[in-house]
């Protein structure tokens, strides 16, 4: 009541002047009154709740002028990149085995898993376009690193992808996997990069890997490769992806590739590589991996129906 008859008399001047009436004498003090500070509040909590027309979708733009940002750079990344993975087939072992890899120079450089060219001294590789070239493995190291260098037989400029520095990735960056999980050529994957795993030398992801995804690159959002899928882990043989997949850091194939680019007959190396728990190299084969110890399987995609446990 004090605050009415406080706003009465400042507005008595007007009333006496305007011919507004006691109707709109009301409508002032309610206008006043909801200029205290609460009522600003309430005011200003509605305003937030309406819709802002210049966020609001435009219906008559197309569907793709609406995709949101990240889903247009994923499909700006995949688009980009997929042309320069390849299917890699070897026989390994006497038995057909396939998966990626991805070409990183122009003129014909493939960076792939050791594990998915065995000790073939060539293969058969197939470019985004159909195109099937053979490939002559030039360059082989397993130790920690598992990884191999095919020179493609051509005289065509390529689609290739630069490096990433590995270095500057971290925990919570997202990362984007191409392979061929289970012969599902160039497939596309997203996730994070979950863990650096410094004691093994690899890039944790939750990024979908699969028997086929070996070899394949893993992507920053601007579309440089970070790393090579390479491995999983998984407690039931190989018989599920539960998201924990690791690849090998851009940084340290580059550094492989250097050494190779000053010694391109690097011998090839054919011990064993042993990681402890049940760690599966991402190849698949028609039985157990190559050069790996037997709770190590690779994501090679089985040309032949495989058993579940072999991949």
């Amino acid at each position: 009541m004090a605050r009415n008859a406080f706003y009465t008399k400042l507005l008595s001047p007007l009333y006496n002047v305007l011919p507004w009436g006691k109707p709109h004498l009301a409508l002032g003090l309610l206008l006043l009154g909801m200029m205290t500070s609460p009522g600003i509040a309430a005011w200003g909590e509605r305003l937030q709740s309406l819709p802002n027309p210049a966020l609001a979708p435009d219906a008559n733009l197309p569907p793709t002028a609406r995709t949101d940002a990240d889903e247009a750079e994923n499909v700006q990344v995949y688009e980009h990149a997929a042309k320069a993975v390849v299917t890699i087939n070897a026989f390994v072992d006497g038995h057909p085995a396939s998966g990626a890899g991805v070409i990183v120079d122009p003129r014909g450089l493939v960076i792939t898993s050791r594990h998915v060219v065995g000790m073939a001294p060539q293969v058969s590789v197939s470019l985004e376009n159909g195109q099937k070239l053979r490939g002559t493995v030039v360059g082989r190291i397993e130790d920690n690193m598992d990884l191999a260098i095919i020179r493609l037989n051509t005289n065509q400029s390529l689609p290739s992808l630069p490096f990433g520095n590995s270095d500057h990735i971290r925990v919570g960056h997202k990362v984007l996997a191409i392979g061929n999980p289970y012969g599902f050529e160039r497939t596309l994957t997203l996730g994070i990069v979950s863990r650096i795993d410094r004691q093994r030398n690899r890039i944790q992801t939750d990024a979908a890997i699969n028997p086929g995804n070996s070899g394949g690159p893993l992507l920053n959002r601007q579309g440089e490769v970070i790393g090579i899928s390479q491995s999983i882990f998984n407690p039931d043989g190989n018989r599920s992806n539960i998201g924990i997949g690791f690849a090998v850091p851009a940084n340290t194939i580059q550094h492989y590739l250097q050494q190779w680019a000053k010694q391109p007959t690097l011998p090839h190396v054919a011990k064993q590589q042993h990681l402890p728990g049940p760690f599966y190299a991402t190849s698949q084969q028609t039985l157990r991996p190559v050069s790996l110890a037997p709770n190590l399987t690779s994501t090679n995609r089985t040309v032949q129906q495989a058993q579940p446990t072999s991949h």
